[in-house]
Order: C-alpha cells, then structure tokens, then sequence
C-alpha cells in the first residue's frame, strides 16, 4: 500500500485530498493543528497533531511517514487582516510567514531526502492560491506568503529535475472551506490537484484567470503600472445546497425600532433612497414607515462566516448580531453621502477578494450597515451573478 502525507487535513482542500488518496487506496498520514483521529478513523488513516511551522514536529511527521510517496503540504492559514501589507501587525506577519511559508519549507526538509530515496516515483503536491500568483490590493500578510510558496515550489522543482520526485503547486481561487462559502468544490480541486501531480504538470490554476496571469506579466516585463486583476468572464458559482426553495415566504421585512424616528426616516429615505411603500399615524403618537429597498434576502452566516466578512471589510471584528447591507451603485457616493448626513464610518469603501467594493457604517437607529457596489459587468455576462457583498476561500 502506498504511503501519503497530507497537512491541513483537518479540513477545506486537505480535507479533500486525504479523502481522494484513501479512497485510492493510499495509507494517508492526516496532519493538522486540529486533531484528526476521527477523520483518521474513517479513512483508515494514521492522525498527527502537527504544527507545520515547527520544524521538529514536521520531522517527527516524517520519521512516522519513512516510505511516504506523496506528499501534500496543504496547511495554510488567512490572519485576521486582509487589508494594506502595513495594517497588519508585526505578530501576524510572523505567524502567517510561519505557517504558511515556513510549514512548505519545512515540509521540503523533511520529506525530500526520504523521496529521493525511495526510488520509484513520489510527487509533492504544495498548496499556493491564486493571490500568489496574481497580486490584489488586499491580502495582507497571506498574499505575501503565497506568492513565497509558489517561489519556494519554483525552487524545488528547479531543484529535483531529472529526479524521481515532481514537484505540483496548486494556486485555486475560492474554494468551499472555513475560509468561504462559496467557490469551487474541495473535491474537484483535489482531484485536479493529484491528477496533475501524476502527469507531472508543475502549475494548477482555475479557470477563467489565463488572461489575466499573462497581463500581470506582460505589465511585470514592460515596467507597467500592476492593475486589479480580474477574471476573462464572471466565475459560474452555484449553490452549495441544490434545495428547492420552500413556497410561502413573499417578503421579507426588517423591522427596527427607532427611537430617533424622523432622524431615521430621513437618513433611509432621502439618503438611501428608499422609497416610501406605506405610511401611517396612529391616534396616540404611533408612527410608521414602510421602505422598498429594493430586492430583499435574509443572510444566515455563521461566527466563522461573520468574522470573515469583518477581516475583508473592516480588518478586525466589529459586526453586532444583526448587520443590514444595501448594494448600491456607486459605493463612494453613497458612503459620502450618508457621512454627511451623520453615519460614522468604521472602514472607508474597500476592494474585497471577490471584487465588490464595500464599506461600512454605523447608520441612524443604531443599525450596522454594509454598502457595497458590484463589480461592473463583462460584456458576455450578467451583473452579479453571484452576490459578492458575501464572498461564497
């Protein structure tokens, strides 16, 4: 039975790889932060607690693994800032270069040399991103790191030519993990990944970004201004739950309770927009005010969700219970226009990895509130065909 090492295979892409390899009928040694023996278990693998940016540990990793013929270094971690290289904190830079930089490196220490000698052909499988490829305005310390790893894999197969081990650096684009929502299914990617790996190909990229790889270098070559990078056509997301939806609801109504209400109502309606659907007085000073605003959806996210969005937006947790988000057309505009009619900014308009741009606020009847623009359409594609004020990695 072939032997495989996968690290951050406690979930997301890992996740996947380790599934795929046993159901190859590989042994597959399970490494990550977060124990692994129940996944182990049905797996019919072998659990490592392992922290990737310690170099013991990754030895020890493979001294249990001596005969290992894949090997994926796939544990990666995001930090709590995605913004500006300088809005993250001396700490966070360290620890995310440790993991995600130095947890590939010392991978490549300690498993090549048993590689090498194993004699027959074994592939590293190293896990980069598509923001080490192609450079955004945000990412922060991750970004930074990946593009790291997507050298050191360079390195590394530069290295190893002419020898038995390959060398296949995986740069996916959002993928369905803790990370995100929406994007590509881990499956597939790990699929892709492996298929690669045995047919010797270095580079995995998606779908829909080859223009926009050869731009950056084309712009890299003739000492160009870098631009935002952006896909040939709009990324085809479905949904993760192929439900039907339920008939019955009609609407949906948010309703707040204002104790400024004049103040509100003239913040929603006059500098929003929002037009008056209804309006009544009551005999003993009730007051009331109906609001279309627009098309309605009710968001459910969990805490790991939540303090995502709070990373690409704000870059730190900031969002109450309840959040309100109102795309707009022009996110600069509307955010001038509701500052001067008395909301407090808490992140000026941002560029987001999935390309709306989005802004947050503290508005008038104590609400938190998200403006966010939708990136301009392509010529052959409908405007937000995804909702992009919640990304789905």
């Amino acid at each position: 039975m072939t032997v495989a090492v996968v690290t951050g295979a406690a979930s997301g892409i890992g996740h996947a790889l380790a599934s795929q390899l046993a159901r190859e009928g590989h042994l597959v040694h399970l490494a990550d932060v977060t124990p692994t023996a129940e996944l182990a278990a049905q797996l019919g693998g072998v659990p490592h607690q392992v922290d990737v940016a310690d170099s013991q540990d990754m030895q020890r990793l493979a001294d249990n693994a001596a005969d290992a013929a894949i090997v994926c270094l796939n544990a990666g971690i995001v930090g709590p800032t995605t913004g500006a290289p300088w809005e993250a904190v001396p700490a966070e830079w360290d620890r995310v270069l440790r993991v995600n930089l130095g947890g590939v490196v010392n991978g490549l220490r300690a498993f090549v040399p048993g590689l090498l000698q194993y004699g027959h052909p074994a592939h590293l499988v190293i896990t980069a991103s598509l923001a080490g490829l192609l450079t955004f305005p945000g990412g922060g310390a991750y970004a930074a790191s990946k593009h790291a790893v997507l050298a050191v894999a360079e390195q590394a197969a530069l290295a190893l030519a002419d020898t038995n081990v390959t060398v296949t650096v995986l740069c996916p684009a959002l993928v369905r993990t803790r990370m995100s929502e929406i994007g590509d299914d881990p499956a597939e990617v790990a699929a892709d990944a492996l298929a690669a790996a045995r047919a010797g190909q270095f580079l995995v990229t998606p779908s829909g970004w080859e223009e926009a790889i050869q731009r950056r270098t084309d712009l890299l070559t003739t000492g160009g201004t870098p631009q935002m990078p952006r896909p040939t056509a709009e990324p085809d997301v479905t949904s993760a739950y192929d439900v039907p939806p339920t008939p019955g609801v009609r609407q949906m109504r948010l309703v707040v309770e204002a104790a400024e209400y004049d103040e509100a109502l003239r913040f929603y309606r006059d500098v929003l927009g929002a037009p008056v659907e209804l309006q009544i007085h009551g005999d003993q000073g009730e007051k009331v005010t109906i609001l279309d605003a627009g098309r309605a959806t009710l968001e459910l996210s969990n805490p790991e969700q939540v303090a995502m969005i709070d990373r690409f937006e704000v870059g730190r947790r900031v969002a109450p219970h309840l959040r309100v988000a109102f795309e707009v057309d022009d996110v600069d505009e509307a955010s001038a226009r509701a500052k001067a009619a008395g909301a407090t900014m808490i992140a000026e308009p941002t560029l987001t990895p999935w390309q709306s741009r989005n802004a947050r606020l503290t508005a008038p009847a104590g609400l938190q509130l998200t403006l966010f623009e939708e990136p301009a359409a392509e010529p052959d594609g409908p405007k937000g065909a995804n909702t992009t004020e919640t990304p789905p990695g």
